[in-house]
């Protein structure tokens, strides 16, 4: 049985860190303006910028998205929890210790939460408790993210098996092999499954549907994806680690490929690009690799802009509000003209930030390698380019 763990103390950001029989450290609720500077610098454009606004600190990484549901933020770790935290203080509502460390991130539906791991169980939560609901064992590690559609959890391990099961009761409903391993990348919509491969330099995304996992069509990409899909307008835009593929979520056919044969990125290798999940919004495609954060027509592929931000490449960007917003490796956190890339503000959070910024309201959340962030957030007029 997964353990319910009372909510952690408050303390300050320098406190030790516990052993892993004992919760996390404490949030850090923060107020601006007092503690601003001594949490994150912010260089703004006209009222434009951020303030962090609490940090909660974790004993490992948080490298899926977290989801935010009416005031509770909710994260998986590395670290072998899942927390429910306050969206407001930061501050811990409940957190279940977990058999092994979770695959990327929790998904949240109507009257429950799943996470899944290396530990080849896929658990069933409360979201208001954490209290168990059922878990089920599987024959391997599940690599991605669960997925709530349809009545059914659908998750993928590191064997290339794609599994549903019931959302009610955890029964598995169909297994389907893909024929190599699932990293990171599945993704579903208008009654498919759609998963990315990895084997070596080759890599594949492959069509199941959703009812009973019966195969619907494979499209090649030649080179391994490491990334989720994006699904929107009945196209699949995917990221892989040469390539960015824009595929028919119907057919299975090519729509575009970016870069195309002769194009160069800041003469970089191909192989060297690592292409993030992509962003859709507004007609535009967005997505980071080395090389920075690029948008592209999401009906053509023609590129539209370049932002060379710095060690781009890994969490992909996210689009709200008439703003894109992306976090780097290097704890960067950038909010760009969504039409012409000219920055709006870039924030400095003191962690490498590893998952996609998920923006609510005014305010802004990610995961690093040693927390949950949170931030204040204003938009501004686009900075002028020097």
């Amino acid at each position: 049985m997964s353990d319910a763990a009372p909510a952690p103390s408050r303390g300050s950001g320098d406190e030790p860190r516990p052993s892993l029989d004992a919760l996390p450290s404490s949030s850090e609720p923060i107020r601006p303006p007092a503690c601003a500077d001594a949490l994150g610098t912010v260089a703004s454009a006209g009222n434009a910028g951020a303030t962090r606004r609490w940090r909660f600190r974790t004993r490992d990484a948080v490298t899926g998205n977290p989801v935010v549901v009416g005031d509770t933020v909710y994260a998986a770790s590395l670290d072998r929890h899942v927390y429910a935290l306050d969206a407001d203080s930061g501050s811990a509502r409940w957190a279940v210790r977990t058999p092994g460390a979770l695959a990327p991130g929790p998904a949240v539906g109507p009257g429950l939460l799943v996470v899944a791991g290396e530990e080849r169980e896929v658990l069933a939560l409360a979201p208001d408790t954490g209290a168990e609901r059922w878990r089920t064992r599987l024959h391997d590690a599940v690599t991605t993210t669960p997925v709530i559609a349809g009545g059914r959890i659908v998750v993928a391990t590191a064997v290339g098996d794609v599994v549903a099961l019931d959302a009610g009761t955890g029964r598995p409903i169909w297994k389907a092999w893909v024929g190599y391993q699932v990293a990171r990348g599945l993704a579903v919509g208008d009654g498919l499954v759609v998963v990315g491969t990895v084997d070596g330099r080759l890599g594949q995304l492959r069509a199941l549907d959703l009812a009973d996992g019966s195969p619907r069509w494979r499209f090649n990409t030649g080179s391994a994806i490491p990334t989720v899909p994006t699904l929107a307008d009945g196209v699949v835009y995917a990221g892989s680690r040469r390539f960015l593929f824009a595929v028919d979520l119907a057919a299975g056919s090519e729509r575009w490929y970016s870069p195309q044969r002769g194009q160069r990125y800041r003469r970089r290798p191909l192989a060297d690009l690592d292409w993030s999940t992509p962003a859709v919004a507004g007609g535009l495609v967005y997505a980071s690799n080395w090389d920075g954060l690029r948008a592209f027509d999401a009906a053509t592929g023609e590129r539209r802009w370049h932002a060379p931000l710095r060690r781009s490449s890994g969490p992909a960007p996210t689009v709200a509000g008439g703003v894109v917003y992306a976090g780097t490796p290097d704890g960067s956190l950038h909010a760009l003209d969504p039409l012409t890339g000219a920055e709006r503000w870039v924030a400095h959070d003191p962690a490498p930030i590893l998952t996609a910024p998920v923006v609510v309201g005014g305010s802004l959340y990610v995961g690093t390698d040693t927390s949950v962030d949170a931030w204040w957030h204003s938009l501004g007029e686009p900075a002028e380019r020097g």
